[in-house]
């Protein structure tokens, strides 16, 4: 019955933590997906009513076309007795850009790593 079901959006700034929110609620039995466009949220809770009764799904705030879905998708789930809740993450600006530079100095040493393979590939 979907009014047993509880759906949690998760969203909030690039490098607050999202994925680790998720892998949190993973480890404690919820059922997640990320990057689910809003407009499937309705599809999402048809597929998975019968067998999982607590569903996370992320959504990124860059995907701004997709808000007035998510609004939408978000009235039709009340009105079909789904408990909504939204969870935004945030952190400190400092920890944001602590974040940001980690990932990209990450990001390049694989891209670097990469590229020597690919060179030597090709000898």
């Amino acid at each position: 019955m979907k009014g047993d079901t509880e759906i949690l959006v998760i969203t909030g700034m690039s490098g607050a933590g999202r994925s680790t929110v998720a892998h949190t609620l993973e480890d404690l039995g919820w059922y997640v997906v990320d990057n689910l466009p809003p407009a499937l949220l309705g599809n999402l809770i048809d597929l998975v009513n019968v067998s999982v009764k607590k569903v996370a799904v992320v959504i990124d705030v860059r995907g701004r076309a997709f808000f007035d879905d998510l609004t939408k998708s978000l009235a039709e789930l009340a009105d079909q007795g789904v408990s909504r809740k939204i969870l935004f993450v945030d952190a400190a600006d400092d920890a944001l850009v602590r974040s940001c530079l980690l990932y990209t100095k990450v990001l390049s040493e694989f891209w670097m790593e990469f590229q020597r393979k690919e060179r030597d590939c090709v000898k």
